[in-house]
């Protein structure tokens, strides 16, 4: 089962999505923490939607390490976001139909 879903605002202005992997407290005086499958929120001018799409698209790993210097704030999603990034790594589709019955 996968972590908690958390929002980073960066220094660079970013935001990305991610789960936690792995904290390293104080590795070489830098604290990091390993963010699995991180994606980069953006803003499609052409739809004014809010997409996701991967950060670092050219890493080798789905875990990235972030500098904890680089980060200004941590914090958790709003459900739907949360909803469509789970739907977006994963590939299944999370929705339940209009129309759903048991």
């Amino acid at each position: 089962m996968m972590s908690e879903i958390y929002l980073f605002k960066l220094t660079t202005g970013e935001e990305v999505i991610g789960s936690v992997a792995d904290e390293i407290v104080n590795y070489n005086n830098i604290n990091t923490l390993l963010v699995n499958k991180p994606m980069i929120l953006g803003l499609d001018h052409n739809t004014r939607q809010l997409g996701g799409m991967p950060w670092m698209p050219l890493a080798k790993n789905d875990k990235v390490t972030i500098i904890g210097s680089a980060i200004i704030a941590i914090s958790r999603l709003k459900p739907e976001i949360e909803k469509s990034y789970l739907q977006q790594i994963s590939g299944i589709d999370l929705s339940v139909p209009s129309s759903f019955s048991l």
